[in-house]
């Protein structure tokens, strides 16, 4: 399948973890990691693959496939951490969502996207997707691939 040659390479690397709140999963900050007591000792839990699956889907399916950037926000917990590596760090469900909404729906309106390949590893799961910008009249394709990793915690 060729999807054409991309432009300039970016790495995007969300860290983040995930809890449940009122039943509903969300993303939380860089460094917390929800642990689970067994038998005295305090481990990181493990998560089944189809949980984190079903998780990822629906990351995707709200930001890259719905673009529906404000439910794509509103995954994150209050202190989340999402880190872009050109666009800067963001602290915060707020934050990630000022900058989510200003960044598509302002600067990047028309802008598409397709995951390559996405693996999952533990509680990490991580994709390599295409930003596709509108063809800017030079009628070549516009591209740059990003990579985000993200840390499930339940």
């Amino acid at each position: 399948m060729d999807r054409g040659l991309g432009g300039v390479s970016a790495l995007m690397r969300v860290v983040a973890a995930q809890s449940r709140r009122n039943g509903e999963k969300r993303w939380l900050g860089r460094g917390r990691r929800d642990h689970r007591h067994y038998g005295g000792a305090m481990t990181e839990a493990t998560y089944p693959t189809e949980e984190i699956e079903a998780a990822l889907a629906e990351y995707l399916r709200r930001g890259a496939e719905g673009r529906d950037w404000d439910a794509w926000a509103e995954m994150f917990t209050d202190d989340a951490l999402y880190e872009e590596h050109v666009m800067g760090t963001f602290h915060g469900k707020a934050a990630i969502r000022e900058w989510i909404l200003d960044t598509m729906h302002g600067q990047f309106p028309g802008m598409t996207f397709w995951t390559e390949w996405q693996i999952i590893d533990g509680n990490r799961a991580c994709f390599y997707i295409w930003n596709n910008l509108p063809d800017p009249g030079t009628g070549k394709r516009y591209g740059f691939p990003n990579t985000t990793v993200l840390t499930y915690g339940g």
